[in-house]
């Protein structure tokens, strides 16, 4: 059996599935999330693991993706590079940054399994 990783928001009273998004499509595996996801309000970040070794597409493995909080719609994504050379899956939840020099920038950083960040 195939598990691809994926987020789902549930209605609070129901459990009912109101909007979902996953990294691979369906019959594809990998990419799981091993850990929680950060918000601000209006976005969600997750972090994704490594993808189906017996697959031609890494899909949204190895990422950092931001998704809409609202529609779990994916709005952007960034792919460790040298993914498939290194075990650069992240194993830890997204961590908000704020830059402020020379001006101030939001960014999302998160820890690799190997120990980067």
């Amino acid at each position: 059996m195939k598990v691809r990783g994926g987020v789902v928001s549930l209605n609070q009273h129901t459990g009912a599935v109101q909007h979902a998004w996953y990294d691979a499509p369906t019959g594809t595996g990998g990419a799981t999330i091993w850990s929680s996801q950060a918000a601000d309000g209006t976005k969600v970040w997750v972090t994704t693991g490594s993808p189906d070794p017996t697959g031609t597409s890494i899909y949204d493995a190895y990422s950092i993706v931001r998704l809409s909080e609202s529609t779990l719609a994916k709005q952007d994504q960034w792919t460790a590079p040298n993914s498939l050379t290194y075990d650069l899956d992240f194993g830890r939840l997204p961590h908000p940054l704020q830059l402020s020099q020379p001006v101030t920038l939001r960014r999302q950083g998160a820890g690799a399994e190997v120990g980067a960040f």
